[in-house]
């Protein structure tokens, strides 16, 4: 098809190709590349070389050899020399100066095949591309071929793996490795380079970041075809910090990524989350080339002053004890996550109260320094033991799912990874038992694989277990050895158990294990009377900025944040949430590692939600402290929930809240007296109380001032602390008359 060749129209058999060549510094290699654009088949070639400000003789070494070596017939040369502005300036003036139908660039220190010119217009023409570019011949200083053990030919041979076995289209080979080289190995139409605009002004991507604009109109063709000559030199080696790479590959990647997201690409088979949704999930990998970070970056992070705001804490002196008490806290993992982050609220609340406090967790996370700052030792399970379990019982499901369909066998192996996991477990607390004192609380039901043992080994020990999860306790254990060991340690005597909500309560007591309710938030009554009183429910009239219905928990499904999202869609549709309003939904997991977080970032890009929906990453407290002061509604969506620290902090504040009718939600906001509950996953309801709260910001305040009043009658530190403290300490062990008072304070 050569329909849109202008000069097939024209009648032309063989069309002008122009060639530019920005030299700079590549004395002793630009005769070769002159001299290869001579050997061309191809006829008629223009060749324009513009010499960047080169300091090496580069421009005298090219007048010569063009004073002496004329063109042959059919190529005419235009050369010119100026100060140094850079490769992109100098290739984006070339191509102002070129009159050809088509455009080549020849980096001065590479060269061209005799017949690249000539097939690449043949590949063009015969296939309507507007880009094209070939396989590349890597060569020495002296033009001999690497050898083939080379690091430089094996990554190009991954790239070209991927290419013909791997990648189901061109671009997925692009956003792992470019696969075209470098800028010297293009071939455009004219009319291409006048469509997406001229390079852009980067040091090291500019020919990836001019692929990629390409890309999004029309899937380029390449030849498999060693056509271009690229030499590997001292001179061309980059000496540059990798990071300063990694931010513009960041840079190519997020402005592809954040454009197909908005609108959808004229080429039908670009990398896209829509065009290929379980293709794009695998291709985030390891953090490579600035890909991970660009798709990362399309959800808003704190920055750095953000973060730094939350300086180290000094571990906090201790009221003075007649008798010391040691406990040992047990935490599932070390995010900043709701459960992890109330372990570390209650760690220092023990130690202001006067216990010795360490810590164990399964998994490490970024809360460990939280710890360390208060002076809380952290002991981590999880080492070399676990990991070989959890690869042990992948490999059993490997097995199990190349036998065929038995779900029995398929069950069987799946039961046995689960057991080797927990067995690693078990084994690896009997090494931590001198650290496990007398007094224990073991914080979140998903910490039983270390749990379990634990119980069973202290038999003597005075053991809380403080539950957050408002579901049956078997749907969590995996495995009928699990479950029978759960049986048997939540019968022995000395273990207790807590409960964040009388909703969870219930739900464990129907299952036969009841226990106290122990609210806890760790927000002062004080704290939260200097909280604003005044949430923005009506739209600032100085600066115009738009009102922001606030939500803060996980991109999860159990925090009900598609329904959120498309309960605000459908509140916009029919008019209930008016256009200045924006939602904010903290807590997102890197896109980069978690599919649900890409889909969300599909469907926020779509046209009736583009803009008015923000993602935020997980952020540290310090930093989320200026989203609530922003809101003018606070939303809680989830399905399932004990009594979330997010919703108990918007409550702090004051803040309008709508919430979902479950579990704990139920027990701190009570429906038209400080807010406003809805049923779990019913759009029209939630989208319907958003608007109501929006509509009418004197009922807003008023409920949202009830919502503050109830907080510090029943959620507050002072409310809370002595019950869950008097809790976990041991029998007959008082805490001291001034310990409470120094936990408030």
């Amino acid at each position: 098809m050569i329909e849109n060749d202008e000069d097939a129209r024209r009648g032309s058999a063989a069309p002008l190709v122009s060639i530019v060549m920005p030299s700079y510094n590549h004395g002793r290699f630009v005769t070769d590349a002159v001299r290869s654009v001579y050997q061309q088949t191809y006829r008629p070639i223009e060749l324009i070389i513009i010499d960047d400000g080169s300091s090496d003789g580069s421009p005298e070494i090219i007048r010569e050899f063009l004073a002496t070596a004329s063109p042959p017939d059919g190529i005419s040369v235009h050369f010119s020399a100026r100060q140094n502005r850079g490769a992109p300036i100098t290739i984006n003036e070339g191509i102002a100066q070129a009159r050809g139908s088509y455009v080549a660039i020849l980096n001065s220190d590479d060269a061209y095949v005799p017949e690249r010119i000539a097939e690449c217009v043949t590949a063009a023409r015969m296939r309507n591309s507007r880009l094209v570019f070939t396989y590349v011949e890597p060569i020495d200083a002296e033009g001999l071929p690497l050898e083939p053990g080379h690091p430089w030919r094996n990554w190009y041979y991954e790239a070209q793996r991927q290419d013909l076995a791997v990648a189901p289209s061109l671009g997925f080979v692009l956003l792992g490795d470019n696969i075209a080289v470098s800028t010297g190995n293009l071939f455009f139409r004219r009319d291409l380079f006048d469509e997406i605009g001229p390079f852009e002004d980067l040091k090291y991507a500019h020919d990836l970041a001019f692929i990629m604009k390409a890309l999004e109109l029309e899937e380029p063709t390449l030849l498999r075809l060693p056509l271009y000559r690229y030499r590997l030199h001292e001179g061309n080696k980059i000496s540059a910090d990798h990071r300063e790479i990694e931010a513009e590959l960041k840079q190519v990647y997020h402005r592809y990524l954040s454009s197909v997201l908005v609108t959808p690409p004229a080429n039908p088979i670009a990398p896209t989350f829509a065009n290929w949704p379980s293709s794009m999930s695998s291709t985030f990998g390891p953090m490579t080339r600035g890909l991970n970070r660009a798709i990362d970056s399309l959800i808003e992070r704190a920055s750095n002053d953000a973060c730094a705001e939350q300086s180290a804490v000094v571990p906090a002196s201790r009221a003075s004890r007649s008798r010391a008490v040691a406990i040992t806290m047990i935490s599932h993992e070390l995010s900043r996550s709701g459960a992890p982050t109330l372990a570390l609220e209650v760690a220092r609340a023990l130690v202001l109260a006067g216990a010795a406090v360490n810590l164990i967790s399964m998994v490490d996370g970024p809360l460990r320094t939280d710890f360390e700052r208060a002076g809380i030792p952290v002991a981590i399970v999880r080492g070399a033991l676990i990991n070989r379990a959890i690869v042990l019982g992948r490999y059993l499901l490997e097995i199990a799912r190349g036998l065929g369909r038995s779900d029995r066998l398929h069950a069987r192996l799946h039961q046995l990874s689960f057991a080797a996991l927990n067995m690693s477990t078990a084994l690896s607390s009997l090494t931590l038992l001198p650290r496990i004192h007398n007094c224990v609380l073991i914080n979140s039901f998903t910490s039983w694989p270390l749990a379990l043992p634990i119980i069973r080994l202290r038999r003597r020990a005075r053991i809380s277990w403080y539950i957050h999860e408002s579901y049956n306790p078997h749907l969590m254990l995996a495995g009928r050895t699990a479950r029978r060991l759960f049986e048997i340690c939540r019968k022995q005597p000395n273990l207790a158990f807590l409960f964040g909500s009388d909703g969870t309560r219930r739900v464990w007591a129907s299952h036969g294990c009841d226990g106290q309710v122990r609210y806890w938030s760790g927000i002062s009554a004080a704290t939260a009377r200097l909280k604003p009183a005044q949430p923005r429910t009506a739209r600032q009239e100085d600066n115009g900025s738009p009102r922001i219905v606030l939500s803060v928990g996980n991109s999860g499904n159990r925090k009900g944040t598609r329904t959120l999202i498309e309960a605000f869609a459908y509140g916009r549709s029919r008019g209930l949430i008016p256009d200045d309003v924006e939602l904010v939904i903290i807590g997102c997991s890197p896109p980069s590692t978690d599919p649900q977080t890409r889909d969300l970032l599909v469907r926020i890009h779509r046209p009736d939600l583009n803009r008015r929906v923000r993602l935020v990453g997980i952020l540290e407290s310090s930093a989320v402290e200026r989203y609530y002061d922003e809101a003018a509604i606070y939303v809680q969506s989830s399905t399932m929930e004990c009594l979330p620290l997010a919703l108990l902090t918007a409550m702090a504040r004051g803040l309008p809240i709508v919430t979902t009718d479950v579990d704990g939600c139920s027990e701190a906001i009570l429906n038209g007296v400080c807010g406003l509950t809805v049923p779990p996953r019913d759009i029209p309801h939630l989208a319907s109380a958003i608007g109501r709260l929006l509509a009418d910001p004197t009922q807003a305040r008023i409920w949202g001032e009830a919502a503050r009043q109830r907080f510090v009658r029943m959620f507050s530190l002072e409310a809370t602390a002595g019950p869950l403290l008097q809790a976990v300490f041991p029998d007959g062990v008082a805490l001291p008359s001034d310990s409470l008072k120094t936990v408030a304070e």
